[in-house]
């Protein structure tokens, strides 16, 4: 289906709307779940030139505010992105039309290629919760297979479920950690640490400056 940015007032005056407008207004009336929106460039951090993979909208606000010259090529779908997130919309993928095969890779990979701007936070460190043991044993198995890892039974994880931390991306488990305090809670034994294979050597299992155990 095509839409033609053309609009008229009850006057008969003619409107040329921008294509940001035109998506973001059909979709939510649409109630969609997604946006996607193909941008004339990729969204990256004016200071260094990197790609910002993912923004909460929070995050996309305080972007926009800080840098108040970005091109209109990414102001405006950063907007739109914004207004369609607080209208209900769950995510919206902003992807450079220029990259080939882009929509496919954005679609059908974990990670895209584009810039993803969602309400929520697409990766997060987060406590886990008795609803996550099957993912951290996913993680977890083939290490305890290679020695690396002691063998931990559910029944056990479950029972110090409390002691562990997550990070999720996107609904999967990629790292865990458990922070086993002694009677007293003086202090603390780090164990099960693990980061998936494909996440590896990037920092995510370092700990956080100020941690004190």
């Amino acid at each position: 289906m095509l839409i033609s940015p053309i609009g008229y007032s009850p006057s008969g005056e003619i409107f040329n709307l921008s294509a940001e407008q035109v998506a973001t207004a059909v979709s939510i009336a649409l109630k969609a779940e997604k946006l996607i929106l193909l941008t004339e460039q990729s969204c990256c951090n004016p200071d260094n030139g990197e790609q910002i993979r993912q923004m909460t909208t929070d995050e996309a606000d305080g972007f926009l505010q800080h840098y108040q010259e970005l091109a209109d090529a990414i102001n405006r779908p950063l907007k739109a992105a914004i207004q369609s997130c607080h209208a209900g919309i769950e995510r919206v993928h902003l992807i450079n039309r220029a990259i080939n095969g882009a929509l496919l890779l954005e679609l059908f990979s974990r990670d895209g290629i584009g810039t993803l701007i969602s309400s929520t936070p697409f990766e997060e460190l987060r406590p886990a919760t008795l609803d996550d043991i099957g993912g951290i044993l996913k993680l977890i198995k083939p290490l305890e297979k290679q020695g690396i890892l002691a063998k931990r039974s559910r029944e056990k994880i479950e029972m110090e479920i409390a002691d562990y931390i997550v990070i999720e991306r996107d609904g999967l488990i990629i790292a865990c950690m458990a922070l086993h305090p002694n009677e007293q809670g003086r202090f603390g034994a780090i164990a099960c640490l693990a980061v998936h294979p494909n996440y590896q050597g990037s920092a995510r299992g370092k700990p956080a400056a100020g941690l004190c155990l």
